[in-house]
């Protein structure tokens, strides 16, 4: 199962427990940012941790106009020491 917001397609590779960015559309708003890459883990949203799409989706829809996302970026694994943190307002 993928999920799309912001231009951003994430899922779970095979076997994997981790959310990763699977496409970002073209053009789009995140796209054109470049804070969010191919490959990165969405680790957090708000504060709350997220391992599938479904958890994702519902942490955004209970969620008021700011949304801040936790990114571990390509290579860095779910024990990664660099994170980023991006804004929904950024995207």
């Amino acid at each position: 199962f993928n999920m799309r917001f912001q231009g951003i397609t994430v899922g779970n590779e095979a076997g994997s427990p981790q959310l990763t960015v699977i496409r970002i559309a073209p053009n789009s708003t995140t796209d054109k940012q470049g804070l969010i890459h191919v490959g990165d883990i969405i680790a957090e949203v708000n504060g709350r941790p997220v391992s599938t799409p479904d958890e994702l989706g519902a942490v955004i829809q209970t969620s008021g106009p700011d949304i801040k996302f936790k990114v571990l970026p390509v290579g860095t694994g779910a024990n990664g020491d660099i994170s980023k943190v991006c804004s929904s307002h950024s995207l």
